[in-house]
């Protein structure tokens, strides 16, 4: 059996080809800061912690006050959240919940930038797996349309100030209840009647519903 040797011209474009074809992608969001729990930008659609299941061993110190988010990401029209988990391994939907609602340390917003800082308050929740030196585990979860992206960040509570030095968090909560980089946005008239029909489905059923990713 003879093996055909392919010439050098030919390798180099087929090599060409393979590097100009068009790559499938979707949204991404990246949390800069604290660190994230794996090495990639979320892209894993409907997972939570962007597929990690394990947590990471190096947490860093996170206030139980005057917290901050840093993210970026790809979309221009999302809604998002911020859920907490309280222990050493978070990696279900259900550890964000407090048994049958979500934890929400920062409620859903809407927005259009795609980089931002989040102010977080973890002492909000008033629960009593709020303690110094407690693990916790953060995800920012982002609605892209469809597409449900998080990234989750292992901390330790603590005092004082989250953020690195020389970094200051210039987007602050808008009076709408957004963030992002600048204010966020006013739900549109298709988000509003949207947000009724869910409310009178809530109503007609007598049950509270729990957002899931």
């Amino acid at each position: 059996m003879r093996m055909k040797i392919l010439s050098l011209s030919t390798v180099l474009c087929l090599t060409a080809i393979v590097a100009t074809a068009p790559i499938p992608h979707g949204p991404l969001l990246r949390v800069s800061f604290p660190g994230v729990r794996g090495n990639r930008p979320a892209s894993n659609v409907g997972q939570p912690c962007n597929g990690y299941a394990n947590a990471t061993n190096n947490r860093q110190i996170f206030p139980i006050a005057d917290g901050h988010i840093l993210w970026h990401g790809s979309s221009t029209n999302w809604s998002a959240a911020v859920t907490i988990a309280f222990g050493g391994n978070p990696n279900t939907t259900d550890s964000f919940t407090n048994g049958t609602t979500d934890q929400f340390v920062v409620p859903w917003s809407t927005g259009t930038t795609t980089s931002g800082c989040i102010p977080v308050n973890i002492s909000a929740l008033l629960s009593p797996e709020i303690r110094i030196g407690g693990n916790a585990t953060l995800q920012l979860v982002q609605d892209t349309g469809g597409k449900c992206l998080s990234q989750c960040m292992d901390v330790r509570m603590g005092r004082g100030t989250s953020l690195p030095k020389g970094v200051k968090c210039t987007t602050p909560l808008s009076g709408n209840g957004g963030w992002g980089k600048g204010k966020g946005s006013i739900l549109s008239v298709r988000s509003q009647f949207i947000l009724v029909i869910v409310i009178l489905v809530l109503f007609i059923i007598g049950r509270e519903v729990t957002w899931r990713c």
